[in-house]
């Protein structure tokens, strides 16, 4: 799903040639089995990264992962292990229920990301898990359409250039039970605004006769915001990639699973004819 590496070494190509990717899968897949895994080691950073940059490693991992999904059961244990990490972040004060004995969060009560930073270990554990996510189930054209591309150093910027540049049409994916759905969270159209707040509407495949809204806060690193239906609300919290693409996993009720977004044209019938009528600017209406 990722276009080709830079051209200018960087190092991820000697551990792909040594066989680094294979090893650090092996070893996720193994706690991930032994429920012994801590993504806030910085293996599991390690292995996002190399996937991120190197397309045979993207591409052997996946088929390794998939190819061993239903053996181990290794999709319900990527739901448990986002579950165990939702746990720590006492920040965004989650909301428990008791499944088994257990814990479980079953939503947060505060949306507000700019009170994390990815200094903290147990947030850039969350990032790599997601990450992994998506190589682990998203498809080649899970990426920034080429009319709506991002510019190279977009993070770079002041906030109200990203503001701009953030705001506007995005498409969506999830994974759930081991596998990709297309039509959640749906198509977004989103304003982010320099303040660090974001709101805007939406609507998905299942509805596509009535939207949603979407509410929530960023930072240059990551974002979270609650899609508010009509029946339903669903946590989503991600991490921005280099190329401003989003990698994230959602929530709703106690049931959760990894969730993508990138820039492009809306796919559902009744809202993109909304969308190519009303402009981008037409979020900024959205209470």
């Amino acid at each position: 799903p990722l276009p080709c590496p830079p051209s200018e070494e960087d190092g991820v190509s000697e551990l792909v040639s040594r066989g680094v990717h294979i090893a650090l899968a092996g070893l996720f897949m193994f706690g991930l089995i032994q429920r012994t895994l801590d993504p806030s080691h910085g293996w599991c950073e390690l292995l996002d990264v190399v996937c991120r940059k190197n397309c045979q490693a993207h591409k052997e991992i996946r088929f390794g992962f998939l190819s061993r999904s239903n053996t181990f059961r290794l999709p319900g244990l990527l739901e448990e292990l986002l579950m165990s990490q939702f746990l720590s972040f006492r920040e965004l004060q989650p909301e428990f229920e008791e499944a088994s004995g257990s814990p479980v969060v079953s939503r947060f009560a505060c949306l507000d990301c700019r009170q994390l930073s990815l200094e903290s270990p147990k947030v850039r554990g969350l990032r790599a898990t997601c990450g992994l996510h998506f190589h682990f189930f998203a498809e080649e054209d899970d990426v920034h359409d080429v009319l709506a591309p991002m510019s190279e150093h977009w993070h770079e910027k002041d906030q109200a250039t990203m503001s701009a540049e953030l705001s506007g049409d995005w498409c969506t994916a999830a994974s759930l039970n081991g596998r990709r759905l297309s039509s959640v969270p749906g198509d977004l159209q989103i304003l982010f605004e320099p303040g660090g707040v974001l709101h805007g509407r939406g609507c998905d495949e299942f509805d596509p006769v009535h939207e949603f809204s979407i509410a929530g806060f960023w930072t240059a690193e990551m974002v979270f915001m609650r899609k508010i239906a009509s029946n339903l609300s669903v946590d989503l919290l991600g991490f921005f990639q280099p190329d401003g693409c989003i990698r994230g996993t959602w929530l709703i009720d106690t049931r959760t699973g990894g969730f993508w977004a990138w820039k492009g044209r809306p796919r559902f019938a009744t809202y993109a004819s909304f969308a190519s009528a009303s402009g981008a600017e037409g979020v900024g209406d959205v209470p």
